[in-house]
């Protein structure tokens, strides 16, 4: 453990090791194996701090989604994705990351000519777990979202606001991860408004916001994945962020399942409502298929930027990467 958390007080350190013994006696009671409990989480540490600095890599796909706007989608070694929306006006990112990935994320977009992170002015945070905001203090930039994730926030527990609420195994999970991942969330973000404005499918519109000529609605979910999670849906060019609830698995390589699959394995389940979840992610699919039957008649489909795996588009109930994906490793970035 030292290794992962540094030169801590014995005191922090046995603290720590004491909730980790939570998680290992709960799934123990659910026919666990103790040691191999322990193993996920020691290897949740290590792959966030082995995929650093040169093991630092991430897949790339760069979409031109009008004119005068581009999307990058930003696949990181281990958590969801970094989005950043360039306009000739500013640099919008959606999602940050891991706060342990900053410094590489932030060389990464000067490689792609993205400039410095200065350039970034406004950053929406789609959910409060540590792969989506954890880097968000780390950026000058003004940060919105939504009041449950800024509640999650403050309490350090993802499963604030559901019914898995006194989950353990959730509140340990969230200290360990944040821990790990060198949590760095933004310190005052503004908040979506709490009342509706309309509604899109079964999901309340909270508020709209525009990135150029991009008109976006920002629809609450109903908390399946965690309280708080947000869509970004912007129906006029054809592009919705579906944060945790659509995930393209099939474009995720081995390390990523791999590494995806310790937080399924040692909070049982990444959604604090299974149940809500699978009704959110029908709706979302329906919402997809109806604006890709709009758009039909001039050849473009709606776009689905997930919260971990490639940019796609829904084929026969599937999700299919679109364009080029391109293969960025630090090390080989140094060396040209």
């Amino acid at each position: 453990m030292r290794g992962l958390i540094g030169t801590a007080e014995d005191e922090f350190l046995l603290s720590l090791l004491q909730d980790v013994n939570h998680i290992v006696q709960e799934l123990n009671s659910l026919g666990q194996n103790p040691k191999e409990v322990f193993e996920c989480i020691l290897l949740t540490g290590r792959t966030l701090r082995d995929t650093t600095g040169d093991r630092f890599y991430a897949d790339v796909q760069r979409i031109s989604l009008a004119d005068d706007v581009e999307v990058f989608c930003f696949q990181m070694p281990g958590g969801g994705n970094i989005f950043l929306l360039r306009s000739p006006d500013e640099t919008v990112m959606i999602d940050t990351g891991y706060g342990i990935y900053h410094e590489d994320a932030v060389r990464m977009f000067r490689h792609y000519g993205l400039g410095d992170p200065g350039k970034i002015r406004r950053i929406y945070i789609t959910h409060a777990d540590a792969d989506h905001c954890g880097a968000g203090g780390l950026f000058d930039a003004k940060a919105y979202t939504h009041t449950g994730s800024l509640e999650i926030i403050r309490r350090a527990n993802r499963a604030y606001g559901s019914r898995s609420e006194s989950s353990i195994l959730e509140e340990v999970y969230t200290t360990v991860i944040n821990l790990f991942s060198h949590f760095t969330p933004p310190g005052d973000p503004e908040t979506f408004p709490a009342e509706k404005i309309g509604t899109r499918s079964i999901f309340p519109v909270i508020a709209r916001f525009a990135i150029h000529d991009l008109e976006f609605e920002v629809l609450e979910s109903l908390g399946g994945h965690m309280h708080g999670q947000v869509y970004f849906f912007c129906p006029g060019h054809g592009i919705i962020f579906t944060a945790d609830t659509l995930i393209n698995f099939g474009s995720l390589d081995e390390d990523r399942k791999r590494y995806n699959s310790l937080a399924d394995f040692l909070v049982t389940s990444v959604n604090v409502d299974s149940d809500c979840a699978r009704r959110e992610r029908r709706a979302l699919i329906e919402l997809i298929r109806d604006l890709d039957e709009e758009l039909a008649p001039t050849g473009r489909r709606c776009l689905v930027a997930c919260g971990h795996g490639a940019v796609s588009v829904l084929k026969d109930g599937k999700l299919e990467a679109v364009g080029p994906v391109e293969h960025y490793r630090a090390k080989e970035s140094r060396e040209r």
